[in-house]
């Protein structure tokens, strides 16, 4: 029951974000400020809901290869979203991304839980 209320509780969270995010936004960039608040808002519930599984599972991650990752996608929606070379630009960016999700998933390492199931 617990773990559901945390989802609960991020979900809110994400959705307040965004609805401020919004109001403060939209009138000024329109989309993009949808957009914005929108992305804040995951990132933020992406975030908490990270710690939270590293309460539960004791998962030891990197953010030296997590980091990059989020940034290459941002900066792939804006190059594209300018119709900066569409398919050269989404090339680069899938194989950078495979390439920086193989070092991530080498890096992240699980400690076991004695097998106890909180």
């Amino acid at each position: 029951m617990k773990k559901s209320q945390n989802l609960m509780w991020t979900t809110l969270a994400a959705g307040l974000i965004n609805i401020i995010i919004n109001v403060v936004l939209l009138p000024v960039y329109g989309l993009w400020g949808a957009a914005v608040g929108t992305l804040i808002a995951n990132l933020v519930v992406a975030t908490l809901r990270l710690i939270n599984i590293k309460k539960h599972l004791s998962i030891n991650y990197n953010l030296r290869y997590s980091l990059p990752l989020v940034m290459l996608v941002m900066i792939h929606a804006v190059l594209v979203s300018i119709d900066f070379h569409i398919v050269f630009v989404s090339i680069a960016t899938i194989t950078i991304y495979a390439y920086l999700s193989y070092m991530n998933f080498k890096s992240i390492t699980y400690v076991s839980d004695g097998g106890s199931n909180k």
